[in-house]
């Protein structure tokens, strides 16, 4: 069992590298199929507050703008 587990620890950290600044390691799929609960939920969120945005939209702020200096 041990022999088993070093053996696929040295295959799945073949890719990095002993350095101080290469320290992101995650297994992929776990990484993605966490994403995608979360963006599923947050299309929830976004659509029980009336799909509001963050921050007020500036195009029309532009507009107003432009339509003062005229």
């Amino acid at each position: 069992m041990q022999e088993i587990t070093k053996a696929d620890e040295a295959y799945f950290l073949a890719p990095y590298y002993k350095s101080p600044r290469h320290t992101i390691q995650l297994e992929f799929d776990p990484y993605v199929r966490n994403m995608n609960k979360e963006i599923a939920k947050g299309t929830k969120r976004a659509a029980a507050s009336g799909n509001k945005l963050p921050v007020a939209a500036r195009a029309a702020a532009h507009e107003l703008e432009k339509a003062d200096r005229a």
